[in-house]
């Protein structure tokens, strides 16, 4: 993931600073990703100036998770315990990030930010996001 925001940072960078216009980047010169969606704007004009599926509805995955954090650093302290239910380890799938926390687990409201924001570990958002609703007065259950 890391390579891949990399290089569409790079080609991003490249394509603004006038390097290479968007006539001028044939297919080839494209950098290869393993996303299956990306698009690169220009921030000032709107200019689509790289994309790949740029219309296809793709899950948000990461995004989510950084929306969790600021949510849960918000509504939370770090010091606050996050505990592990059925719910936040049931549905994770083989291939999904994990840090194998398992239901009863209890960390603090930092260490999950750690393994949800370091780790992607999707576990640790699902209880994030559950321990700071709890802790907010609603009940997800």
């Amino acid at each position: 993931m890391k390579r891949v925001t990399a290089l569409l940072l790079a080609a991003m960078m490249i394509i603004t600073t006038g390097l290479i216009t968007p006539a001028m980047a044939a297919e080839d010169d494209v950098p290869e990703t393993y996303s299956n969606a990306y698009v690169v704007m220009d921030a000032k004009t709107g200019q689509v100036l790289l994309q790949k599926n740029m219309y296809e509805k793709e899950y948000p995955a990461s995004i989510t998770k950084v929306l969790t954090a600021l949510v849960a650093l918000e509504n939370g302290q770090l010091e606050d315990p996050v505990t592990f239910s059925h719910d936040s380890v049931a549905f994770l799938q083989p291939g999904d990030s994990s840090v194998g926390l398992k239901e009863g687990n209890q960390i603090s409201l930092e260490q999950a930010l750690h393994a949800t924001l370091l780790a992607s570990a999707n576990e640790a958002a699902y209880a994030v996001g559950e321990s700071v609703g709890i802790n907010a007065g609603h009940d997800y259950s």
